[in-house]
């Protein structure tokens, strides 16, 4: 990443802002129908383009994650006068909530004013250096066993979604919980979730499955249940829920390996979807008189979700050589933040020994 890559990601971002700020202002006042989506098509268009200037998989990934998918499903909630959007009482809330992957937790008293997400200054560094310690050992990766290279890459991109996504959430947090609101929390625990609808629907990026259940699994939920019922209608709606978040996994996909999509990143989520509705049967028909061993559920859970995810993702980004591109990248961080660090550090002592000869 160079000082032209830099200054593109501004660019991207404060463009990202100003159309924004564009539907607040002009966007909202017009009246519900085709001159509101006839306002909103430019925006949609111009969200999807802005990414493609940027060639960095640390800065790409994010942006196209945020902007074409989480952001354009926001404001295609929006048109519907639906969504985290439409309540947005000023301007800096609605860009907060657009652009960045949070979620106002709903409720009818707000929460003084205090420190945002105390948890997160402990858990935040530490899975920073967790994540730092994994990259050190991914440069060694030649002259380790290829199931350990895996378990590796598993980590690395476990640990940073999760920490990528907490970054680019802390603005929303800090200003949001200056004016006393309190946000829904992006993971609650995937590592112990005991089956997948445990995984994708309560514990992984929560964000994301708030998104998808109001925008994809509640509409088709509702339209389906006239000619299939209940229950057959509840899976049509996982099975075209999984449907697009596997078509948008291969467009965010897109932005940060460029080349022909091979589909295999949908497949993996068309059989999540599969499994999950299989699941769900299956505990319909027990009733509740066989309960597995939490311990086996987690470990078959994740162990499924990890030999699917090597297998249909993994192997396809190692081909593209994203995983190398990823490395790179990551080490030219880590140097310059160990560089930082050495600096303030080298500043702080000098300090001090200024500090003790005066005195």
């Amino acid at each position: 990443m160079d000082k032209e890559e830099m200054k593109r990601v501004m660019n991207v971002w404060a463009s990202s802002v100003a159309l924004l700020c564009y539907c607040y202002t002009v966007v909202r006042s017009v009246p519900k129908g085709t001159l509101r989506l006839i306002s909103l098509l430019p925006i949609f268009f111009l969200l999807s383009l802005l990414p493609l200037s940027l060639s960095s998989f640390q800065l790409a990934a994010p942006a196209a994650f945020l902007l074409v998918w989480l952001c354009n499903f926001k404001l295609l909630l929006f048109f519907f006068e639906a969504g985290p959007l439409i309540h947005c009482p000023s301007c800096l809330r609605f860009v907060l909530a657009a652009a960045l992957p949070i979620k106002i937790k709903p409720s009818t008293t707000t929460m003084p004013a205090g420190p945002p997400f105390p948890k997160a200054r402990v858990t935040l560094p530490a899975k920073a250096l967790v994540l730092a310690l994994l990259h050190h050992v991914c440069e060694y990766r030649s002259s380790l066993h290829p199931y350990l290279v895996w378990l590796l890459y598993g980590a690395c991109i476990f640990f940073g979604i999760e920490l990528v996504l907490a970054l680019y959430s802390l603005p929303g947090q800090v200003v949001l919980s200056g004016q006393g609101i309190e946000l829904e929390p992006q993971f609650n625990e995937p590592l112990l979730s005991t089956s997948l609808e445990d995984f994708w629907g309560r514990r992984w990026n929560l964000t994301v499955s708030a998104i998808l259940r109001e925008a994809i699994y509640d509409p088709i939920r509702a339209a389906s249940l006239r000619w299939a019922g209940r229950r057959l209608g509840s899976y049509v709606a996982v099975l075209v829920t999984f449907t697009t978040s596997g078509l948008m996994h291969e467009v965010v996909f897109y932005y940060f390996i460029r080349s022909t999509p091979t589909w295999e990143v949908t497949v993996f989520f068309l059989i999540q979807g599969g499994c999950v509705v299989a699941e769900k049967e299956v505990k319909r028909r027990l009733r509740g008189r066989w309960r597995p061993n939490k311990l086996i559920s987690r470990a078959l859970t994740l162990g499924f979700l990890g030999v699917m995810a090597i297998r249909l993702i993994g192997v396809s980004m190692v081909e593209s050589g994203v995983d190398e591109k990823a490395i790179r990248e990551s080490r030219v961080i880590l140097n310059f933040l160990k560089e930082k660090a050495g600096l303030v550090l080298a500043s702080y002592i000098l300090k001090i020994g200024l500090v003790k000869r005066l005195l």
